[in-house]
């Protein structure tokens, strides 16, 4: 049986305009969901670490 792979959220600042960031690992431009948030996984300690220094950016 797999396990869910936890995900952590973080939605970008109303009137805010943060759209993406270029992963520093796989080099993939990284974006927001239509509800201008980001989705990641847990274990994506480089992705979490720039959301959580985003000025526009918020943990959810």
């Amino acid at each position: 049986m797999a396990t869910a792979k936890k995900e952590v959220t973080y939605r970008v600042l109303d009137k805010k305009n943060f759209v993406g960031f270029m992963h520093p690992k796989t080099k993939k431009f990284i974006t927001a969901n239509e509800n201008n948030e980001f989705v990641v996984s847990e274990d994506d300690k480089e992705a979490i670490e720039i959301l959580e220094r985003a000025a526009d950016t918020f943990k959810v």
